[in-house]
């Protein structure tokens, strides 16, 4: 409920987008197939021809446009045991100007032994008091491999866009077997302007991407993303913590980012962004 000034000063309910997804696949007659589709809501999953060999790309889309505060978007995505998967949006997720509390978006991931997933949305827009609360959980068998990327953008710059307050709370879990090998907890709120421009967070940049690698060869992906080239204005770093790859990029807009995260990703994962990217 939102209890603001409103046609003749009564509270009215605001629609809110309650959305399910879940996809399981498993590899059946050497091929990567579907074995389980479920959708509610505004939650749609897609999965187009896949251009790559071995893998099949799922496409996740909200019907709904985008999210604002009090909407609720959770998705779940198993690969099972020798599957090979790319999980990516439609287009860009737009997180508009909350007026009660966060959206709460919950994505569930689960890679099987032998597996790989690959979870590579594509940027999510943060507007202007915008409030997101998204949470990240992963289980990944021991034999198995997951590479996730979360980009984000602060505003658009061509429309001049730009965010002054909002709140942004991302938690990332991720487990290898039993064993909790990375959590991350980035927490945002009210002076946004003002915190981004800090030296040590992102120096005035608009756009910033978080990601994840857990797998076998972590020095091989830690050494091929340094290896990527950086376009103007961009900056990354990547280390090996506790198990884990860990990746941060920022970037004065979203066109470097893009072009790098699809190096970046060839580059460790061997493989080309699915074609809605654009990449």
């Amino acid at each position: 409920m939102y209890d603001g000034i409103l046609p003749s000063d009564q509270v009215k309910r605001l629609q809110r987008v309650s959305a399910t997804a879940s996809v399981t696949l498993h590899r059946k007659d050497g091929a990567v197939r579907l074995c389980r589709l479920y959708q509610a809501g505004a939650a749609k999953i897609r999965l187009p021809k896949s251009y790559a060999p071995d893998r099949a790309d799922v496409t996740l889309i909200n019907t709904a446009g985008g999210l604002t505060g009090g909407d609720v978007f959770d998705v779940s995505v198993t690969v099972a045991e020798e599957a090979a998967a790319c999980v990516t949006t439609q287009a860009c997720e737009k997180m508009y100007r909350s007026l009660d509390g966060d959206a709460v978006v919950t994505n569930s991931l689960a890679v099987g032994p032998g597996a790989r997933l690959a979870w590579m949305p594509q940027e999510t827009i943060f507007y202007d008091r915008a409030s997101l609360y998204r949470k990240l959980n992963a289980t990944v068998d021991p034999d198995g491999a997951l590479f996730a990327m979360e980009p984000m953008v602060f505003g658009r710059t061509a429309m001049g866009e730009s965010v002054e307050r909002g709140s942004l709370k991302d938690a990332w879990t991720v487990k290898r077997g039993d064993v909790l090998v990375y959590a991350d907890r980035t927490y945002l709120n009210d002076e946004f302007a003002s915190v981004l421009s800090r030296p040590g967070i992102m120096r005035a940049a608009r756009a910033f991407a978080a990601g994840v690698y857990v797998g076998p060869g972590q020095g091989r992906v830690r050494d091929a993303i340094r290896a990527v080239a950086e376009p103007d204005g961009v900056t990354a770093g990547v280390s090996i913590v506790r198990g884990a790859v860990s990746i941060r990029c920022v970037a004065t807009d979203s066109q470097g980012l893009r072009r790098w995260i699809g190096a970046a990703y060839q580059a460790a994962w061997g493989e080309d962004l699915p074609r809605v990217w654009g990449c």
